[in-house]
């Protein structure tokens, strides 16, 4: 249990450690998934090895919180996650349905104005406005108003692919989450079961 153990904390240290300080090497994904399928399978057997017998109870605490830690680490992320995607959601929203009526009532005609110049630089999109006269007119950008559109446009597509990345990140650690859980009781059950079945053979023997 020792080597397995030191194993074990090897297997989660290095490439944990490695992504932080040397990304372009153990941020492949071979190597982050190996690792991650090796301890799911590992861990729970090594915990059940070790309270199943009383020599090896020493090390149980290690497998366990190994197993804790990856748990605890994978829902931070998935909470970051989810928090960033909703984030930028709300950021790329269509503009607001009473950003015109906005733009008609207010009573000062150089806010209307403001106004109709800032849902333009948002969202691109020329919305009708009362002007001085309170006359209905479409607001008629400038090229400054263009440019910023321009600019806030490519700052929505990069939006747009960030929360489809984040999204698929999402998936990817809920079912992670899912397997690592899963594996734990599964293997762990199973390895339990199997040490019991031996020890109780070797008591019938010695009897």
């Amino acid at each position: 249990m020792k080597s397995l153990s030191s194993f074990c904390l090897l297997l989660w240290i290095i490439p944990y450690f490695g992504k932080q300080y040397f990304p372009e090497i153990f941020s492949a994904w071979y190597i982050q998934w190996t690792s991650f399928g090796l301890l799911s399978i590992l861990l729970p057997y090594g915990f059940a090895k070790s309270i199943s017998n009383q020599t090896e109870h020493k090390y149980a605490p290690t497998f366990l919180f190994l197993f804790l830690i990856n748990v605890f680490l994978t829902g931070i992320g998935l909470n970051l996650l989810k928090s960033t995607n909703t984030y930028l959601t709300v950021q790329s929203e269509l503009i607001p349905e009473n950003a015109s009526l906005a733009s008609i009532n207010n009573e000062n005609p150089e806010v209307r104005i403001v106004i109709a110049q800032v849902i333009y630089k948002e969202f691109g999109q020329p919305i009708m406005y009362k002007n001085k006269s309170n006359d209905l007119v479409i607001y008629s950008p400038t090229e400054d108003d263009k440019k910023s559109y321009r600019e806030r446009f490519t700052t929505g597509v990069k939006a747009k692919e960030i929360i489809k990345n984040t999204t698929r990140q999402i998936k990817e650690i809920m079912y992670l989450f899912g397997w690592a859980c899963g594996c734990f009781l599964i293997i762990f059950i199973i390895t339990f079961r199997l040490e019991q079945s031996k020890a109780n053979k070797s008591l019938k023997q010695d009897k």
